[in-house]
Formats: C-alpha cells, structure tokens, sequence
C-alpha cells in the first residue's frame, strides 16, 4: 500500500527476499532503481534487518516438516522421528537464538530481511494524482527488481506497525493479534 505521514509526506514500503549472492542483473536492477529519476524531494532507502523475531519462519518450517513427514504404514516410525527432530531443531534456535551454535560461535540466529522505502511530498489537493503517482512508481521499483530477480512484496500497514513495535519494545511479549 501507500502511506501517508505525518510530516505531510506519502510513500510505500517493499519487503524483498533476501538473496545468498547478487549476479550481474541483480547489481543492474539495483542501479536502474538508484538511478531512476524520482520526483523532486523524494528520499529512498535500502533496509537490512538482522531480525531476532523468528516464530513466524519456525513455525512456517515446521508446519512443511509435519505436513512432509505425515506417513503412515512402513514409513511411520521413521516419519514420527523426523516429526520429532524438527519440533526439537526449531525449540533448539528458539532457545539460542541470542547466543548462537556454541560459547566458541557466539552468532546470534536472525532472520535477514530487506526492505526498500520511498517517500515524498505530498500535495492534499491532488490526492488522486499524488496516490496514483507513486502507485506508478511503487509498481516501476517492482518490475525493476524481478529483472534482478528480486521478488518483493507490499509492506501492509499493520505489519509495519508490528515490526516497528517489536523494534522499540524488544522484550515485551507480543499480543496474540500480532503474534
């Protein structure tokens, strides 16, 4: 979506997928974005989160693992094995992930995220103009960064808002809305 602000700016959020290694197309993609000619007043940046919030991709993981590994017959001992070391993989992340693999790998375990904002000025009196404008280039970023094989998504509101509260309030437990 577009957002409005409070300092009378508009702007959108992207989340991208994070990649292991960037290719030629990735760097052209990348640079086509940066060197696009964006309205006047307009600031853009790239976001990398290391975040420590992994419940969502734990327990994505292993809802695959259980659905995998759901046999029965032959293969339903070793399927409840397999069932089992997942539950116990993921508790064993969840359990370290501020102090890592060992006392001698003291890496804490993140989710690496990506994001990409822009925002601008925004004119009350074209609100029509102004929305469908940086849909425009909302949709532009897009289509520049699939060419570098970058998939990115909308940042919806109320994910944005979680991350920004899980980003101030590290400790406090979240809400069962919210996860």
């Amino acid at each position: 979506g577009i957002f409005t602000m409070q300092d009378n700016t508009m702007g959108f959020m992207l989340e991208l997928s994070p990649v292991p290694y960037s290719g030629e197309k990735t760097i052209s993609a990348i640079t086509d974005v940066l060197n696009y000619p964006w309205p006047k007043d307009t600031i853009i940046q790239f976001i990398m989160l290391a975040d420590p919030w992994q419940e969502p991709l734990l327990d994505n993981y292993l809802g695959m693992r259980n659905r995998r590994f759901a046999g029965s017959g032959d293969s339903m001992h070793m399927d409840m094995l397999l069932q089992d070391w997942s539950r116990q993989y993921c508790e064993y992340l969840k359990r370290n992930r501020n102090r890592g693999i060992s006392m001698d790998f003291p890496v804490p375990f993140r989710n690496f995220r990506c994001f990409f904002t822009a925002k601008r000025p925004f004119n009350e009196k074209n609100a029509d103009d102004e929305f469908a404008g940086m849909a425009a280039l909302r949709d532009m970023v897009q289509g520049a960064l699939k060419t570098g094989n970058l998939s990115s998504a909308n940042m919806p509101p109320e994910e944005l808002l979680h991350l920004v509260r899980r980003l101030f309030n590290p400790n406090h437990e979240p809400d069962e809305a919210h996860g």
